[in-house]
C-alpha cells in the first residue's frame, strides 16, 4: 500500500462517538477498579499480608535499579511475588489495551477535522500504543524477575524500570495533549457561541 492511500484511508478513519468514548472511559474506570479490588482478594488468597500497593512497585515505580528491583521481590516474599505475578497476569493484559483505546479516540476525536496533516494525525492517535507495547514488555520482564528469585538479573531489571518509564512517559504526554485540546476545543465552542449570541442580538 503505497504512502498516499495509507493517508486517504487515515483520512477516512471516523471519529469515535461522544457516547463510545464515555462508555470507554467507564469500562476503564471500572477494570482500575476491579484491578485494585481484585489485587487484594489475590493477596488474600496467596497468604501475602502486606501492602497491596507494593504488588504494583515494580510496574509502577520508574527509574528503579537491579538492586531495589531485587529489594522489592524480596520484602514481597514468596506470597507476595506469587501474587504479583498473578495480579499481572489477570489485570495488566487487558488495562493497557482499554487505556490505549481510550486515549487514542480521544486524540482521534480532537484532531478531527483539524488543519493537522493526515500522516501527522495518524501518528499522533498512535502515540498511546507506545504505552501498550511498553506495558506489556515491562511486564514480561517482571513475570521473567519473578521466575528466576532469588537469582539477580540486572539486564531484565534495567528493562523493565526503563519500559514502565517509557510507559509512564508516554501515558502522561498523551494525557496531557487530551487535556490540552479539549481546553482549547471548548474555549473555540465558547468563542463561537458568544460570536452566534452577539450576530443575533445585532
Amino acid at each position: 500500500m503505497s504512502a498516499s492511500s495509507t493517508i486517504q484511508d487515515t483520512r477516512h478513519v471516523p471519529a469515535p462517538s461522544r457516547r463510545a468514548l464515555l462508555t470507554g472511559i467507564a469500562v476503564l474506570a471500572a477494570w482500575f477498579v476491579a484491578m485494585n479490588v481484585g489485587s487484594a482478594v489475590i493477596a488474600s488468597i496467596a497468604g501475602y499480608h502486606g501492602k497491596t500497593g507494593v504488588l504494583f512497585a515494580l510496574s509502577m515505580s520508574p527509574g528503579y535499579g537491579p538492586a531495589a528491583a531485587h529489594g522489592i521481590l524480596t520484602a514481597l516474599g514468596p506470597q507476595g511475588r506469587l501474587a504479583d505475578a498473578v495480579t499481572l497476569a489477570v489485570f495488566d493484559v487487558a488495562f493497557p489495551l482499554l487505556y490505549g483505546w481510550v486515549l487514542s479516540a480521544a486524540l482521534r476525536k480532537l484532531t478531527a477535522g483539524s488543519r493537522i496533516p493526515a500522516r501527522t494525525r495518524a501518528i499522533v492517535v498512535r502515540i498511546p500504543l507506545l504505552a501498550v507495547a511498553a506495558n506489556w514488555l515491562a511486564d514480561a520482564c517482571i513475570f521473567g524477575l519473578i521466575a528466576a528469585f532469588p537469582a539477580s538479573l540486572s539486564a531484565v531489571a534495567v528493562a523493565a524500570s526503563v519500559l514502565t518509564t517509557i510507559k509512564l512517559a508516554v501515558i502522561g504526554v498523551s494525557v496531557a495533549a487530551v487535556v490540552a485540546g479539549g481546553a482549547v476545543s471548548a474555549m473555540r465552542r465558547s468563542l463561537r457561541t458568544a460570536a452566534l449570541r452577539m450576530a443575533r442580538s445585532a
